[in-house]
Parts: C-alpha cells; structure tokens; sequence
C-alpha cells in the first residue's frame, strides 16, 4: 500500500549519501517525529453523516486502525456529530488541537490524548460553545460542545481542556466538560485475560489542567440563573518529573467567571521534588485550582450510600479531594462579583499555603485537615515573600468577610525540617463585619490564629468585628 494514511505503510529514511547494500541499514531506522507525524497525518473533520462515529482499535474512521491517531494540526468534532471512542491513542503535533464544535460531543472511555513529539506540546481540547445559550438540549446541549473523559489520561498539553476557542475566548464559552472515573476492562498482568479495573481519569504534565473562562448556565424558560454543568469526579490532576518534556506548570485549574462547578473524589499534586525549585523557588510550584470571581465546590465522596438525616459519612469511607505539594492548594480571588467557593472535608498537604483567599465574600472552608510546612522551598512569590517573613500557612484570608471557617485540623507535618516557621489560620483586614472563627485545631504552629490589620468597626470596635471562639491551640 503506498496511501499515506494508510495504517499498512511503513515510513522509513533513506540517506542520500548512502550506495548499494548500506541502504538496508539505513531503512531500518525510522524518519524523524516531525515527518513520521506529517506522513501519518489524520487531521480533519468529523462529520454527522459519517457511518463510523463509534471507535475502537481497528474499527474505527481512521482505515479501522489499530495504531495511534496522529494528528499534526486539528482533528474536529463538527455540530451533530457524536463520537464515542474507547481504548484509543491519539498522538498530537506541536501545537495541534481536537475541538468539539458546539452541537457535537466526544466521549472517549479509557483513551490517552498526548503529544507525539519529545518536548513539544500540544495544544489541548477545546469544547466550544455558545456564550449567550443554556447548556441543555435533547441526549446532548444544543448550542454547547460536549466532552466527556472516562478512565482517560490527557497529558503534556499547554491546557487540557479548554472550555472555549482560542482565538474567541470570551464569545464562545459554555461547552460542558464531565471527567470521571469509569470501569474498564484491561489485561493488568499480562496474562490475555481481560479483568474489571476502575481507572480514574488523569490530568498529567499540563501547563493548565483545565480552563474555564467566564459563562452563566440560565433557565430556558424562566431565564433563572442555574449552576455550570460541568463536573470532575475522582480526577488526577498531577505533575511529574519526566525527561521530555520542559517544566512550566501553572494550575491544574483555572476558572473565572464561572457558577457551580464542582470537584468531587479529585486529587491535585506536584511531585516534584523540593531541589527542583531551588531556582525559582515557591512561585514555580504552581495551583491546585486558581480562581477569580468564581463559584465551586471542592467536596469529599461516601463509598457507601450516605446517612439519612443528614448526617455525614463515616471518615473511614469518606473520599476526600487533596492538594499536595504546591504553592497554594487553592488561590482564589474576587474582583467584580460576589461569588464564593466552598471546601468541604479536603485534605491538604504540605503546599506553602493550604487556602488562599483574597477579597472573596461568603467563602467556606470546613472539616477540613491541613498538614503544614513539609516542603523545603525559598518563598519567592511576591504574594508571600517578604509578607510572610518565609512562614507556611494552612488558611490565609484577607479583605475577606462573611466567611465560614469551621471545624478545620492544622498540623506541622512531622517531617518538615527543624525550626520551620508556620501559622494556622491568618485572617486579615475583613474590616466592620461580625466573622467567627470557630471550632477549629491547630496544633504545633509558632502561632495558632493570628488576625491582623483592620478587623473591626472603627466606631465600635467592642461589638463589631472579627472573632475567634471554641478553637483548640495546642
């Protein structure tokens, strides 16, 4: 076969300045990535009126190829089309993208969406949609794009998911995003017998993980306004050492402007070790989610169904979302909007600063534990650096009010070098409001609960202002 799609074409490189028999040698090693990525190009679009819209490893719109899916510039889910893809590899060239035109959805159940070049990423998956519309419809939204990721890994890309179009930003958000953990069939041990697994779905070495930009879901008939539909159940979000690809992370989630998401079951993490920052230090580590006039949920799962009565789950079969080793587990910030966040029974360990919060109103942060002060880094982000005088923080809040800070555990991780310097719970400048602080445990910190600024109504100061009652300091 000499087509270049083909999947039966083998591509091979022939030195110029090679004669007679040497050739054999030659045809053994294969064209460079650039080249084999170009000769094995898949890039195109995706119509509805395509007969193969369901794929699989050698059945499927790609010759029924069993190999990876190279795509060099941008492979399109267009409107109407609904693509359901399982067990898949996609290969993708500097900068290429898959984009879910609003109208169409791509559900892919254990895939791997990565790049095909050492050391070049990808651009990501764009779910576009349509600013001024609702997020419903009939199986599928009418005027959004649809993704669905189960089980799947998404890796090595500038933005995992985007949830708009790069070159319309703000005029072509709405697209629903859902990525979750599934249960898939895989050969674990080598042995050919395929066994039932649950997989979760990953999130690796992205510059940003996923990226919302500002929507509002509405009511189609009463025009009221109503949460995002998107969600991320049981998701990895991680960054890791490899040798291919150049450190830059950001966040593994960035949201502005957006209403309801929620993160249940999620784990975000940097695992790097500390000697890798020892350059740019704290300002390198990146986030967990970063925020700006945004509402969501960070909220644990129950493995068993959950009490009547609303009483919460057993802490042995509660799942919690984490935040491990970075800057700030979540950053969150307001600049025009009310809108607030809640964490609710999260774990976050040794970040430089657990929860971060800075002018946002109605923000809650419960049940929740803190292990503080275990990574090594120089604090070199000027949010931290020379403020916090190279102090870790659990919950640090300022220009804030009306939040809600309750039953929360702040620990000094044991292995945090000698002498570290940490606070539990620092709330600053909330100004003429009536807050409490209430029912938390800190327990190791140099200093527990620290207010600081202006935390009071000047003119009266004995009734007015910010509180701390039932916590435990030990």
């Amino acid at each position: 076969r000499t087509e270049a799609n083909s999947p039966l074409t083998q591509f091979r490189h022939v030195n110029r300045r090679a004669v007679g028999s040497t050739h054999y040698t030659t045809l053994g090693t294969e064209v460079c990535c650039e080249e084999l990525l170009l000769a094995r190009d898949r890039s195109g679009t995706i119509d509805p009126e395509l007969c193969d819209l369901t794929w699989e490893p050698g059945d499927n719109a790609f010759w029924d190829s069993a190999d990876p899916i190279y795509v060099a510039t941008e492979l399109r889910i267009a409107a109407g089309a609904h693509v359901i893809a399982k067990n898949m590899i996609f290969r993708f060239g500097e900068d290429a993208v898959l984009t879910v035109d609003p109208g169409a959805s791509f559900q892919c159940t254990n895939c791997v969406l990565t790049n095909a070049c050492p050391n070049k990423r990808w651009a990501g998956i764009e779910v576009h949609g349509t600013t001024s519309q609702h997020q419903f419809g009939t199986g599928y939204p009418t005027y959004q794009g649809r993704l669905d990721l189960l089980a799947s890994v998404v890796e090595n890309a500038f933005i995992g998911v985007l949830a708009s179009a790069r070159f319309d930003l703000l005029n072509s958000t709405g697209g629903v995003v859902n990525c979750a953990a599934a249960t898939v069939m895989e050969d674990t041990d080598g042995d050919g017998e395929l066994e039932a697994i649950w997989k979760r779905t990953i999130f690796r070495n992205c510059r940003e993980g996923i990226k919302f930009y500002p929507y509002q879901n509405f009511n189609v008939n009463s025009g009221s306004l109503l949460q995002n539909l998107s969600r991320f159940t049981d998701v990895h979000f991680t960054v890791e050492f490899q040798d291919e690809m150049d450190y830059d992370f950001l966040h593994h989630a960035n949201l502005w402007k957006v209403d309801g998401i929620h993160f249940t079951w999620c784990i975000f993490d940097n695992t790097f070790q500390d000697a890798a920052f020892g350059t740019v230090g704290s300002a390198g580590m990146g986030h967990g989610i970063y925020s700006l006039d945004a509402n969501y949920r960070v909220q644990s799962n129950c493995e068993v169904p959950w009490p009547a009565g609303g009483l919460p789950c057993p802490e042995a079969m509660t799942r919690r979302c984490t935040f491990t080793g970075l800057d700030h587990g979540i950053h969150a910030l307001q600049a025009t909007t009310l809108r607030n966040f809640t964490v609710d029974r999260a774990q976050f360990t040794n970040n430089i600063c657990g929860v971060y919060v800075d002018g946002v109103v109605g923000y809650k942060v419960v049940n929740s534990n803190f292990s503080v002060g275990g990574r090594n880094v120089a604090l070199t982000n000027p949010e931290e650096d020379p403020a916090w005088s190279g102090r870790h923080r659990g919950i640090f809040s300022t220009q804030s009010y009306g939040m809600v800070v309750e039953d929360n555990e702040v620990d000094l991780d044991p292995a945090s070098e000698q002498g570290r310097l940490a606070e539990g719970i620092v709330i600053g400048f909330s100004g003429d409001h009536n807050d409490v602080i209430f029912r938390n445990t800190v327990r190791n910190m140099e200093r527990g609960y620290v207010g600081e600024g202006v935390c009071m109504d000047q003119s009266n100061r004995a009734t007015v202002g910010l509180q701390f009652w039932c916590n435990t300091n030990a």
